[in-house]
């Protein structure tokens, strides 16, 4: 039993470093679109703000 799972290590290791790497670009993406909605949400907010006189 103890063979098995020692013998699949490298390939697991490799296989999590590209999960990984492949989560880490997604939610960077993902952040990035979702800064630029609320950037313009934002900026479209103080528009419409009526400015005092």
């Amino acid at each position: 039993m103890a063979g098995i799972e020692s013998r699949g290590g490298g390939f697991g290791a490799a296989a999590y470093a590209l999960v990984i790497a492949f989560f880490v670009v997604t939610l960077l993406a993902i952040l990035n679109g979702l800064g630029d909605t609320i950037g313009r949400a934002l900026q479209d907010f103080v528009d419409s703000l009526p400015l005092p006189t």
